[in-house]
């Protein structure tokens, strides 16, 4: 309440980062389990934090340790996001007024791969860091996200709206702001498939 340093906080994030932060999101929102969680996401040009290796991308919990369940590495310690780096990246409720929630990480950068497949700037990962195949575009992503929310589409379906400093999405010009259309339908098959 004074704007003191948390503590504990600061004793989970320890060494942090090894070099600049240049984007942090936070999010509450509903599991697939209908609990409340609440999580921090940092981006940046780092690649450790608290001395653990990272690729730029890193989800927290409220008290300043990593999600455990979010891998950004392979088995073998070698990054899943190749070619570049996240400059953005947020957490979004893709079903908010649905009984079976779907929280996904929306991410862009200057990345070209992720687990060895192309994807372009632009992906959306599982809450556990699996790319989720098609929500990703073949086209590039060129510039900044600011911001990423569920909304409902001209046509009444469920929609992410993307807004920020970008001229090209899917290889095609875009003026900073661009709509699009989520098929729910499929986001719960690929899940349980």
């Amino acid at each position: 309440a004074q704007g003191n340093i948390e503590p504990a906080f600061l004793a989970n994030v320890n060494a942090g980062t090894d070099s600049e932060i240049s984007k942090i999101t936070h999010t509450v929102y509903t599991d697939v389990n209908g609990e409340e969680q609440e999580r921090i996401v940092i981006t940046g040009n780092f690649t450790s934090f608290n001395g653990q290796k990272v690729s730029g991308l890193v989800v927290l919990n409220p008290d300043g340790t990593l999600d455990p369940d979010f891998v950004l590495h392979k088995e073998d310690g070698q990054p899943r996001l190749e070619g570049g780096m996240a400059n953005f990246a947020k957490i979004v409720d893709l079903t908010p007024y649905s009984a079976q929630h779907s929280p996904y990480l929306v991410v862009t950068g200057t990345f070209d791969k992720y687990d060895g497949v192309t994807r372009q700037g632009f992906l959306i990962l599982d809450m556990e860091g699996n790319a989720i195949q098609k929500f990703n575009v073949p086209g590039r992503f060129s510039g900044q996200l600011h911001d990423a929310q569920y909304s409902l589409t001209s046509d009444n379906a469920n929609g992410l709206l993307l807004t920020g400093n970008f001229f090209s999405f899917d290889g095609k010009e875009m003026n900073n702001i661009v709509m699009l259309k989520i098929e729910l339908q499929n986001v719960v098959e690929e899940t349980e498939g």
